[in-house]
């Protein structure tokens, strides 16, 4: 670690130094020599209370700090020289952005926030992990004859190919003739319910939304309740818990095949 030096024009500690000194990586007398200093700028208490709160919730805050970094002081300098007068002096060069007053304060704010919305996040995606594993099963494929060869020959083996559990490929190949004139009615209902089934189950839920809502779209048909239970999920991969919930909740409420499931989802939301 650098030797902690004292200065009237620039601070001696930084983030690596606070982050080394909660982690009791410093010697006792470089631990004195940072307790000094806290007590001559009291205003990185707040930046080492902020630290110490991050690396409760999430021990890569340090790498995230690095991370970040340039970003803040980008935004700091910005703000700095948005507020200071045209001939009034610029910091000397030798003293980095990241250890003056406006860094500091920005540097409350993020690591405040990150470690929160870091936490959130985490807890969001563990419960969708956790449900997904109970109640998200592949939607069973099934077979179609129809009256154009080509495209229903692609269909035929894009279901096939989804049975298999290559989702991507299987959306790669639906994509090609979920809306062919050479498909059926029936077989463009088929195709489209498979392709946003496939997007789902191949991390893309953005595009699953716009195929398993087009099968809603088309009213009651045979895959209208399955098209809905997949959307639900769809927007919660999405991140757009508020839709979800919505759409378990009303599946909660209609007799179904998922009835069962979407209520104790929602208890395990709650």
């Amino acid at each position: 670690m650098k030797d902690l030096q004292t200065s009237e024009k620039a601070s001696s500690l930084t983030l690596e130094i606070l982050l080394d000194y909660l982690e009791g990586k410093l010697s006792d007398h470089e631990s004195t020599e940072v307790e000094t200093t806290l007590e001559r700028e009291p205003e990185w208490i707040d930046v080492l209370e902020s630290l110490e709160m991050g690396l409760g919730q999430d021990p890569d805050i340090r790498q995230k700090a690095q991370e970040y970094r340039d970003i803040v002081s980008q935004e700091a300098f910005a703000l700095a020289e948005k507020n200071t007068a045209p001939k009034a002096k610029v910091a000397p060069a030798s003293v980095p952005l990241w250890k003056q007053p406006i860094w500091r304060m920005a540097a409350v704010v993020l690591l405040l926030a990150l470690p929160a919305s870091w936490l959130v996040t985490q807890q969001r995606q563990s419960l969708y992990d956790q449900m997904s594993e109970q109640y998200l099963q592949p939607f069973a494929a099934t077979t179609v004859k129809g009256q154009g060869p080509t495209a229903t020959e692609i269909l035929e083996q894009s279901l096939t190919t989804y049975q298999q559990g290559d989702y991507a490929a299987a959306a790669h190949s639906l994509a090609e003739i979920a809306h062919s004139e050479d498909l059926s009615s029936d077989e463009q209902l088929t195709a489209t319910m498979y392709l946003g089934l496939s997007y789902l189950f191949a991390e893309n839920p953005q595009l699953a939304i716009v195929q398993l809502q087009e099968v809603v779209d088309m009213g009651n048909n045979i895959y209208s309740e399955h098209a809905t239970w997949y959307l639900a999920w769809a927007h919660w991969k999405a991140g757009d818990e508020t839709t979800a919930k919505a759409e378990f909740n009303a599946i909660s409420q209609a007799p179904g095949n998922h009835q069962a499931q979407a209520k104790k989802i929602l208890q395990a939301w709650k």
